[in-house]
C-alpha cells in the first residue's frame, strides 16, 4: 500500500512538473491557452476554474492517466459526506441554530461535486446566512443565482433586491471543482497531438463519472471532445446528461426552446397586445396551466389552455348568470386565450405586482385580498408566506417559465440580428 502511494505521488509531481515546463511554450499556440476554446463557446457560457491553468503537456503516459482514474472513487465518498452534512445543516436550521447551519451547509456544497436540486439547497443556505446576520454572504448567493441559474425564481428575486445585480461572480469559489482538472489537461494534450483513439477510449472509461459528477462546462467540453474524436454516441450521452442535470444553465437554450414551443404563440401575442399584458406572462401561465394543451381539463373543472373555470369564463364573456352558458366553448383556443388574457389584465389593473397577479389567478382575488391585510413589505416574503402550497408553487413556477421564454426570445433576436448582418455583408 505504501509503495503504491509513493508511486502515485511521484506520478502526480511528475505530471505537474511536465505541465509547468511546457506551459510557456504552449501558451503561444493561438486559441489554445484556455480550457474552453473561445471559438466554440458562447460569450455567456458559464466560467470554468480551468481558464487560468497552464496549457496541457503535449505528451502524457498511460500510467499518468491511470493515476487520475484511481482518484475517481473519492468523488463518491465525498458526495456521501456532503449529503450527511446537508442533513446536519438542515437539522441545525430547524433547531434555530442558523450560524452553525450556514457553516455546515456551505461545507456540504464544497464537498459535493455538484448538488442535485441546487436552487432549493441554496435557498436553505441563504436563509441560514440572513438569520445569522451574514447579509453580504446572502447577497453573494443572490448573484450566484443570477449567474448560474438565470431563469430561476431566485434569480428574479435577486435582480429586484440587489443594488448592483450585474456584479456577478466569475466562478464562485463554493462551486470550484478540481477533481477533473487533470483529466481534461490529459485530454487537451491528446487533442493537441491529434490522438483521437485515446481521447475516445478515455472518455468512454470516464463517461459514467462525468455524467454523475461533472459540472456543466465539463460536460460541454466532454461533448466537444467526443465530437472531435468522431464518437457521436458519446457526444449525445454527454449532451443528455448536461440537459438532465443542468436544466437552468446557459447551455440549455435548446431545452428552453423546446419547452416553450407552441402553435398558439401568435394567438397569445394578439391577445397580449389587445389587453396590454406582457407576452412572457401569457406564455408562462399557459405553459404552467396546460402545457399548451387546448383540451386540458383539471379535476376542479378548469378548461383549456389558460385553465378557466366555467363561472369565471361566463363572467369574462359578460354573459348574465340568468342566461344559458355552454362551458365547452372554453375549449376553443381563440376564446380561451382571449378570456384568460382579459382576466390577467383585470388582475394586473387591480393588484399591479406580478406576484399578486399570479397568486390571484390561481387562488382567486378574494384570497389575495385577505393575504394583503398581513402582507410583508417584501414581495418575496409575501410569496414565502402564502398559506396555500399550490399557489406558492404556482407563482414560483410561472415566473420561472416567463424567464425561460424571455431567454429564448433574447437568443432568437440575437440570431436574427446575426443573420441580418451576415446577409448585409
Amino acid at each position: 500500500m505504501m509503495k503504491k502511494r509513493v508511486i502515485n505521488t511521484g506520478l502526480s509531481i511528475g505530471l505537474t512538473a511536465l505541465i509547468a515546463g511546457l506551459s510557456s511554450h504552449l501558451m503561444k499556440a493561438e486559441g489554445r491557452g484556455a480550457f474552453l476554446h473561445p471559438s466554440t463557446v458562447q460569450t455567456d457560457a458559464w466560467p470554468t476554474p480551468w481558464q487560468n491553468l497552464p496549457t496541457p503537456a503535449l505528451s502524457v503516459t498511460r500510467s499518468e492517466v491511470g493515476h487520475w482514474v484511481d482518484s475517481i472513487p473519492h468523488l463518491h465518498e465525498r458526495a456521501t459526506n456532503a449529503r450527511r452534512l446537508r442533513r446536519q445543516g438542515l437539522r441545525a436550521l430547524a433547531n434555530k441554530r442558523p450560524c452553525a447551519a450556514g457553516m455546515v451547509l456551505r461545507r456540504s456544497f464544497e464537498l459535493e461535486p455538484w448538488p442535485g436540486q441546487i436552487a432549493e439547497h441554496l435557498e436553505n443556505l441563504e436563509v441560514a446566512y440572513r438569520q445569522c446576520g451574514w447579509l453580504r454572504e446572502a447577497e453573494d448567493l443572490g448573484r450566484v443565482s443570477i449567474t448560474y441559474f438565470p431563469t430561476s425564481y431566485r434569480a428574479y428575486v435577486a435582480e429586484k433586491q440587489l443594488a448592483s445585480p450585474e456584479q456577478a461572480p466569475g466562478f464562485h469559489p463554493m462551486f470550484q471543482r478540481w477533481e477533473f482538472a487533470a483529466l481534461f489537461r490529459v485530454l487537451d494534450a491528446r487533442e493537441l497531438s491529434s490522438d483521437v483513439i485515446n481521447i475516445r477510449t478515455t472518455l468512454e472509461e470516464w463517461r459514467r463519472e462525468l455524467a454523475r459528477f461533472a459540472g456543466p462546462n465539463e460536460l460541454a467540453r466532454a461533448r466537444e471532445l467526443a465530437q472531435y474524436a468522431d464518437a457521436p454516441r458519446l457526444a449525445r450521452f454527454f449532451h443528455r446528461a448536461q440537459r438532465q442535470r443542468f436544466i437552468d444553465s446557459g447551455h440549455n437554450f435548446e431545452w428552453h426552446q423546446r419547452s416553450m414551443r407552441t402553435s398558439f404563440r401568435s394567438l397569445a401575442q394578439r391577445a397580449a397586445r389587445r389587453y396590454g399584458v406582457p407576452l412572457s406572462l401569457v406564455m408562462g401561465v399557459m405553459r404552467q396551466e396546460s402545457a399548451f394543451s387546448s383540451t386540458a381539463e383539471s379535476s376542479a373543472g378548469a378548461l383549456g389552455l389558460m385553465q378557466i373555470m366555467p363561472l369565471t369564463g361566463q363572467y369574462l364573456a359578460r354573459v348574465p348568470m340568468s342566461e344559458p352558458w355552454d362551458p365547452s366553448i372554453l375549449l376553443e383556443p381563440s376564446v380561451n386565450v382571449m378570456l384568460g388574457v382579459k382576466y390577467l389584465s383585470e388582475l394586473q389593473n387591480r393588484f399591479g405586482d406580478l406576484e399578486l397577479v399570479l397568486a390571484a389567478y390561481n387562488a382567486g382575488p378574494s384570497a389575495v385580498q385577505r393575504w394583503l391585510n398581513r402582507r410583508p413589505e417584501d414581495l418575496a416574503a409575501f410569496v414565502d408566506a402564502i398559506p396555500y402550497d399550490e399557489t406558492r408553487d404556482y407563482v414560483v413556477k410561472v415566473i420561472s417559465w416567463m424567464r425561460r421564454f424571455e431567454a429564448v426570445e433574447e437568443q432568437r433576436m440575437v440570431r436574427l440580428n446575426q443573420a441580418r448582418v451576415g446577409e448585409a455583408s
